[in-house]
């Protein structure tokens, strides 16, 4: 079920895992890495760094971490990145939230079965489905049928998930329409992450925050938080988008159950090797009662409390927001947890971060060919500075500082990337730019090619 799930609205992922040392086996992990994540290095993305990790159980703690970092060649002034450099992790929050809701089923705060409360207007459901109501299962295992992201976001927006209120939820969750009946089919939903955290801060009587933080990061992390102020402001990956630096989500409200949790690659760790120490010691526990299969896709993958499950029986989740991603992994059984986290968004890293991921597990797996990343120098840039028309479509072309910027008219300017000695291409979408031998520009997107004159 290798599908790109996130808090986002972009599509991106990120897996792998890598270490160096002294025995065979952290010998042998350190070039699995720099096999399949050279590739990605040299193409130029992302932009910031990769880091991975590896540890026995109970991670940085009562295990060991190892770590593989490259440093990339930043577009803007990146901060260093190191052990302790804090990730936004998107979806990945996810499991925190699966954690909280087996937490207070423990606590008999609620149950797997509980209904949700109809004073979270949900009665649309209830009333179009009968006799199945929604379950706080089925929010966690993605079954409930509640849209992917709530109506009327600003997908536009660099935080489309910004100042979206308890009110708000309760307004997308009375006009919501019922995708699937509850507990019949997997259909990923932010939304429902939302109502669920909500849902169980009720239940303890407090907000979400305070909750995630008492019971989960102060608990099982060191420098992990789901609030980034003064403290952090260097702490903090800085976040790009396709090359592009943009903005750190932070303020995502009703929506923060979904993913908030901003935490570094030893926290994850720690997290996963607690997890593999309840799976194997204490399976009717929180940790471990969310990594069960609650639902087969029909595929031979399957879905837990937050856990996507493959059909090797690996535990996985990936999560982004505006631009820094991450990824964690368990294998079936006890044994060597990986984190990813990087600060762009590449689907190019995806693919390499998952065949890394096999080749881990001990599968045959071809490291990922991409194009290199070819430069051009500043003068050839400045050259082509400038306006560019046709038929109502203008594209203007300008420079920040080594960096080419392409900007249609009525939208945002992004980043072209070198990919040839006469093209360079868009990273947001399938497009790229080609320059003719008479200094125009042919534009081609989705197999349709357009000539842009260059106007004076």
């Amino acid at each position: 079920m290798r599908t790109v799930y996130a808090l986002s609205l972009f599509a991106f992922a990120l897996v792998g895992a890598a270490c160096s040392g002294t025995d065979p086996y952290e010998g042998s992990m350190f070039q699995l890495c720099d096999t399949h994540l050279r590739p990605l290095v040299e193409s130029g993305a992302p932009t910031g760094g990769v880091y991975a990790y590896t540890g026995g159980e109970g991670g940085g703690e009562t295990g060991h971490a190892l770590v593989y970092a490259e440093q990339l060649v930043a577009l803007d002034d990146v901060l260093p990145h190191h052990k302790h450099t804090l990730f936004e992790t998107g979806s990945v929050g996810k499991l925190f939230t699966a954690a909280l809701l087996a937490e207070a089923v423990e606590r008999g705060e609620v149950t797997f079965d509980t209904p949700v409360p109809e004073a979270w207007g949900v009665r649309a459901f209830v009333e179009e489905q009968g006799e199945h109501p929604v379950l706080l299962w089925h929010l966690a295992s993605h079954t409930s049928g509640l849209p992917r992201v709530p109506a009327g976001l600003d997908a536009s927006s660099p935080n489309p998930y910004a100042g979206f209120t308890r009110e708000d939820l309760h307004g997308a969750l009375g006009g919501a329409t019922p995708t699937i009946r509850p507990g019949s089919a997997y259909a990923y939903s932010n939304l429902g992450y939302g109502l669920l955290g909500q849902i169980l801060a009720d239940a303890a009587g407090t907000d979400y925050r305070t909750l995630l933080r008492e019971r989960v990061l102060e608990r099982f992390m060191d420098h992990a938080t789901s609030v980034v102020d003064d403290r952090f402001a260097h702490s903090v990956a800085p976040a790009h988008a396709f090359g592009v630096p943009t903005v750190l989500w932070g303020d995502d409200d009703a929506l923060a159950p979904a993913g908030c949790v901003v935490a570094d690659a030893l926290d994850l760790l720690r997290f996963l090797g607690l997890t593999m120490r309840a799976m194997r010691e204490r399976p009717g526990s929180a940790l471990a009662v969310v990594t069960e299969q609650r639902f087969d896709t029909g595929d031979g993958s399957g879905v837990g409390l937050g856990w996507h499950i493959e059909p090797d029986g690996t535990r996985w989740h990936n999560g982004s927001t505006g631009g820094p991603h991450a990824f964690v992994a368990l294998p079936a059984a006890s044994g060597r947890a990986l984190v990813v986290l990087a600060n762009d968004v590449s689907g190019a890293t995806t693919d390499a971060a998952f065949r890394l991921w096999d080749a881990m597990m001990g599968r045959e797996s071809a490291p990922i060919s991409v194009e290199p990343a070819v430069v051009w120098e500043r003068e050839r840039i400045d050259a082509l500075v400038g306006r560019y028309e046709h038929a109502g479509v203008a594209l203007t072309l300008t420079r920040e500082e080594d960096r080419l910027m392409a900007r249609l008219d009525g939208q945002e300017a992004y980043r072209l990337f070198p990919t040839g000695e006469r093209t360079r291409s868009y990273r947001v979408v399938e497009a790229r730019v080609r320059v003719t031998d008479d200094g125009a520009l042919e534009l081609e997107q989705e197999g349709v090619r357009t000539r842009l004159e260059r106007v004076e």
